[in-house]
Order: C-alpha cells, then sequence, then structure tokens
C-alpha cells in the first residue's frame, strides 16, 4: 500500500517529534472532492523559540516567522515543534540529563502564539526538552495561553490523558489528528 494515500474517509495521523527544517506533504486520494481538489497538504518545521536575536518577536504585534510563513500558511495544516515554554515566570526547572555548563532555559510571552497564528501554524508540539523548562507553574501558564490562541497545542497536559491527546480536524472530509511524544522524559 502506498502511505501517501488515504481514502478520504479515512484519518491522517501524524506525530510530531524533533522534525528538522521546514518540509511539506501532499496526499493525493482517489476520490475528488466535491470542491475539484483532491489533496491534502501538511506542512511540518521544527525547533520554534523566541530566545536571542528573537526575543523580541513577540512585541510587535505584526511580526512572523518571515518566509517560511507562506509555506506554512498555505498548508492545510501546519504543525511545528515549540521549543519553548509560554510563560513570564523566571523560575527554571532543574534539569537531570543535559550538561551542567551546556543547560539552556527557554521562555516566551502568550504573544508568541500570536506570531506562530499570523505565520500559518495551526498546531505546535510541546512535547520537547523546553516544554517544561519553568515546572509545573511554568506549564500551567503554557497551557492557559493555548487555551485564549487559535494555535492548538499537542504533547502536554495537565495529566497523562492531556498530554497524549491528540488535536483533531477536518479538511475537505479528511479527518486529521495530530499527536506528539517526545524521548526526553526527567527533562520534559
Amino acid at each position: 500500500m502506498d502511505h501517501r494515500r488515504v481514502r478520504t474517509s479515512g484519518v491522517v495521523s501524524c506525530l510530531a517529534l524533533a522534525l528538522g527544517g521546514c518540509s511539506v506533504h501532499e496526499w493525493r486520494f482517489g476520490d475528488v472532492e466535491e470542491s475539484g481538489r483532491d489533496s491534502l497538504t501538511l506542512a511540518f518545521a521544527g525547533d520554534v523559540h523566541f530566545e536571542g536575536v528573537l526575543a523580541d518577536l513577540p512585541d510587535d504585534g505584526s511580526s512572523t516567522l518571515g518566509a517560511m510563513s507562506q509555506t506554512l500558511a498555505s498548508a492545510d495544516v501546519a504543525v511545528v515543534n515549540l521549543e519553548t515554554a509560554v510563560t513570564t515566570r523566571d523560575e527554571p526547572a532543574a534539569k537531570e540529563l543535559e550538561e551542567p555548563r551546556s543547560r539552556y532555559w527557554f521562555r516566551t510571552s502568550a504573544d508568541a502564539l500570536g506570531v506562530l497564528d499570523r505565520s500559518g501554524v495551526d498546531v505546535v508540539s510541546m512535547a520537547n526538552n523546553h516544554g517544561a523548562d519553568h515546572g509545573a507553574r511554568g506549564l500551567r501558564d503554557s497551557l492557559a495561553a493555548a487555551e485564549d490562541s487559535s494555535v492548538a497545542v499537542v504533547g502536554a497536559g495537565l495529566d497523562v490523558d492531556e498530554a497524549y491527546a491528540p488535536h483533531r480536524t477536518s479538511v475537505r472530509g479528511t479527518d486529521v489528528a495530530v499527536h506528539a511524544a517526545d524521548a526526553s522524559p526527567l527533562e520534559s
């Protein structure tokens, strides 16, 4: 079976891991929808954070992710790995796996979700080694910010069921579910 071919009544399920770069995948279906469009386009981009030279980007109410925004916005579903906590708290959590001199704690304001929304991002994964950089309180802040955003968050939650719950949407009659998981449990 060609893994890129899915019947329109089927479910397209994406497992968002640490994806490098930005790529777009298009699936073609055997049955053409009434709209005349017979494909589904998914875009994936890797790690996104708002540190260093990008720290002020969320403060600009018109900022985007730049050139890749057009690619993300043109997709039916666009997913990025949000490699940061969405919190203004400066309460870094302890980290166990990394070298002590090479540790980083990322955080950004809720305005970062606006940057992602304006850039065409539909879903972010927070299942990574920086999503909980500011502990349980920072994670709760991240989830609260997500509730007020049109950008869905996967891979994080107040309990296991929430953390593993997919974001579900439908694109021209095709159900799409986006999941996220992480392989660094001591720092996630």
